[in-house]
């Protein structure tokens, strides 16, 4: 698929039966969005915790989230949840939120509308069948997003597209203002060693602000103006 520099146009390449080809050019802006958002909704002093990816599950956080009911919200690779369903499973029943972070987490931004689909679709799919809660929401891979992603997001039947407005790690905690943690935002970590210290860090912080995690699902982004870009990639 032929890109413009906006993004905003494809040419689609067909093959007929006989071997004759033709460019056909599609508008992408035309095409159905899902929206993207790297805020949620304030109301409460709701912040939202989401880690990325799923490599190496946390027990230190599934203890967590059983013993205190935190919130979270996975943002899954369907091959790395695949490794470890159990853990997957546990964390949905213990009140975790399942979403889809692709099959093999490549930048959708250089495929085609079709193999974006595929991506966000198989991902879906593959998570809903195993672990028993199928995605509404995702999250495209690097925080690289185009009108042709969130096309490809609807033709998948996801909901919203989830960015992030904040990173914790190792290093602190950034948020994309330079200020501290407010209210609505999206709070991005990762599923690697460490995390649970990490989690522990951050919830020491959430709770000195007087912020209260609370789930994230489509409906948190009710009155929430979508974003036209990422605040940030990984």
């Amino acid at each position: 698929m032929a890109r413009s520099p906006e993004a905003c146009r494809a040419g689609l390449r067909l093959t007929a039966r006989d071997g004759e080809r033709a460019t056909v050019h599609v508008d992408l802006s035309a095409l159905p969005e899902v929206p993207f958002y790297s805020f949620a909704s304030t109301a409460g002093r709701a912040i939202y915790i989401t880690v990325d990816d799923g490599w190496t599950p946390s027990s230190q956080v599934l203890a967590t989230m059983q013993r205190t009911h935190l919130p979270v919200t996975a943002f899954l690779i369907s091959q790395a949840a695949q490794r470890n369903l159990v853990y997957w499973r546990a964390f949905a029943e213990s009140g975790g939120t399942i979403a889809d972070h692709t099959v093999s987490h490549p930048d959708l931004t250089k495929l085609s509308l079709s193999q974006a689909t595929s991506q966000w679709a198989q991902a879906r799919q593959a998570l809903g069948r195993s672990i028993g809660k199928t995605p509404d929401m995702g999250r495209p891979p690097y925080g690289a997003f185009d009108p042709a992603v969130a096309a490809a997001a609807y033709r998948a039947g996801l909901k919203a597209l989830v960015g992030w407005s904040a990173t914790a790690t190792s290093a602190g905690i950034h948020t994309w203002n330079g200020k501290r943690l407010a209210p609505g935002e999206i709070v991005l970590l990762h599923w690697v060693p460490g995390l649970g210290k990490e989690m522990t860090k951050l919830l020491a912080v959430i709770h000195a602000r007087h912020l209260h995690p609370m789930p994230l699902t489509p409906a948190s982004f009710a009155g929430i103006a979508r974003q036209q870009r990422s605040l940030g990639g990984d």
